[in-house]
């Protein structure tokens, strides 16, 4: 009896030395891709097979399943990545020096590729789909507007065709979202710049970093952003209208607590004083 329970012993220390830990490792692994030159990956998206795209610079597009074995690979170099709405795909980058955008199908072929720009360098570091089934762009240019490097959006129909473009003066935006009242916020250089549906200039803030990478809008309207302040990661909540309010959200209530006992120790003094008199 006594061997058999150390046999069986035994067999559990074995299966859990060989599956130190069964139900959540099996999960997780770490893949590469890519040849002898150099690959970066700049862009993810989960797909809806419960796999993974990937874009970036080196050329390579890559998709593969829920544990990282390759589907397939394109020869497409993007910087930013999103997952659309029929279940392909569509890619923002550089193509000829001007801002790419490429649409391809769940396999990888392309539907459709357009570039947007003029004489000089454009770059195209963001994209979204956006609400319409469109999609907008965002980089910067050096064919448009006042001077170099200036923040450029592009908006195009749900073919690429371009539905209008806009400039903001110099920067370059990394990071575009489209918001709840169908306007965009994006992000460039440490500036960030609110607009409507058209493009149009609703507001601008800058702040004191050096640079904003990413921005999303928070459940309570506001914005959320972060980047590099004194080379360090900087995190800043905003408010609807892009304002870092000067003082913490419990500095009014402070303020109100330390008046109302100003108040009442006045008025404890003044009553202290009036019944001396009285008394008197």
């Amino acid at each position: 009896m006594l061997a058999k329970k150390l046999f069986l012993s035994s067999v559990v220390l074995l299966f859990l030395i060989s599956y130190p830990s069964v139900g959540a490792s099996s999960e997780m692994w770490s893949q590469t891709y890519g040849g002898i030159e150099v690959e970066e990956a700049y862009s993810l998206v989960e797909t809806s097979d419960g796999g993974y795209a990937l874009t970036g610079d080196g050329g390579l597009f890559v998709k593969t399943n829920e544990h990282g074995d390759v589907d397939w690979t394109r020869a497409y170099e993007g910087y930013s990545l999103v997952g659309t709405s029929d279940g392909g795909y569509a890619l923002a980058g550089t193509k000829n020096d001007d801002f790419w955008l490429v649409k391809i199908d769940a396999y990888g072929n392309v539907d459709w590729s357009k570039t947007y720009g003029g004489s000089e360098p454009d770059r195209a570091y963001a994209l979204i789909e956006t609400s319409d089934g469109g999609y907008a762009l965002a980089g910067y240019t050096d064919s448009f507007g006042v001077g170099r490097h200036d923040c450029w959006l592009v908006k195009t129909d749900m073919h690429g065709n371009l539905e209008w473009n806009r400039t903001y003066s110099e920067g370059v935006a990394r990071e575009l979202v489209e918001i709840s009242d169908g306007g965009y916020v994006f992000a460039g250089n440490n500036r960030l710049i609110k607009t409507d549906a058209y493009g149009n200039i609703v507001w601008s803030r800058t702040y004191d970093a050096e640079t904003i990478n990413s921005v999303i809008q928070t459940s309570d309207g506001g914005y959320a952003l972060a980047g590099t302040k004194h080379n360090n990661f900087w995190l800043a909540k905003t408010d609807e209208y892009g304002v870092i309010p000067e003082f913490p959200s419990w500095t009014p209530m402070l303020v109100m607590v330390v008046a109302l006992v100003a108040m009442i120790v006045v008025y404890r003094y003044n009553l202290k004083k009036l019944r001396g008199w009285a008394t008197a």
